[in-house]
């Protein structure tokens, strides 16, 4: 190949490439429905950079003054994406649908009175651990069951996580 060619095929296939800027950054959002009669509500946004995870959460109908977890499910190793269930029952058959916990999203925050969650932290993981996130949930527990026996393990809301946008695309 004459170097003026093999010059230009290079020029060619390093345009074809990532541009400069370009980044491996994911967004993704879950709209918050309530599990067990809980009447939580919310959204929660996700922004993943490499190996940076910023979870955004804002929701509402919390048992107020409480420490609520929150975590992102799903199914290693197997073909089938996390579901949030339709029915709202603590049965049993809840992590059935959206599977084990993958990561949990801690610290996790303290409720105020008014019972809504304004959460934002960035975490460092394992994209292998938590990929593909279009096939995960978002889970917040944490509730009183009898008005005054709180289980901060109970399934209170739930989210499929659906891909928004990748920068650079």
């Amino acid at each position: 190949m004459p170097p003026v060619v093999a010059a230009v095929a290079a020029v060619a296939v390093a345009a074809c490439g990532e541009q400069p800027g370009a980044t491996d950054a994911d967004r993704y959002s879950a709209e918050l429905r309530p599990l067990n009669g809980s009447g939580v509500q919310g959204r929660a946004r996700l922004d993943r950079e490499g190996e940076h995870l910023t979870v955004a959460i804002q929701a509402e109908g919390l048992t107020p003054d409480r420490i609520h977890q929150q975590s992102v499910h799903g199914f290693v190793g197997e073909r089938r994406a996390a579901e949030c269930p339709v029915r709202e029952s603590d049965d049993g058959r809840l992590a059935s649908a959206y599977g084990p916990r993958l990561r949990a999203l801690e610290p996790f925050p303290t409720v105020g009175s008014d019972g809504r969650l304004d959460y934002r932290l960035t975490f460092t993981v394992d994209p292998e651990q938590l990929e593909p996130l279009e096939t995960r949930t978002l889970v917040l527990e944490g509730a009183s069951t009898d008005g005054a026996t709180y289980r901060p393990d109970l399934p209170v809301a739930c989210g499929r996580l659906r891909a928004v946008a990748r920068a650079g695309a």
